[in-house]
């Protein structure tokens, strides 16, 4: 079981995921806007949240890290940027 997170500890709301046990957190997002709220998938495989880097948008990325694939594009972005 994992715990997963959002902590403003760089300056933002990155997520982090931990271990229910305990231990070392994680970080799991690096981008300049902030990540949350989150939740894992029913399967457990992804991670899905919310980002503000580029508008609020659903992102989606694997448990195991890596880049977040941005699966919505904000409304008021598209129309501010075409």
């Amino acid at each position: 079981k994992s715990l997963l997170f959002a902590s403003n500890r760089y300056g933002n709301n990155d997520l982090f995921l931990m271990s229910a046990e305990g231990g070392a957190p994680r970080r799991m997002t690096f981008h300049s806007g902030s990540e949350a709220p989150a939740s894992f998938s029913p399967d457990g495989k992804w991670i899905l949240f919310y980002g503000t880097a580029y508008g609020m948008d659903l992102y989606r990325m694997p448990v195991t890290g890596g880049e977040p694939v941005r699966l919505t594009w904000d409304e008021f972005e598209r129309e501010y940027y075409g």
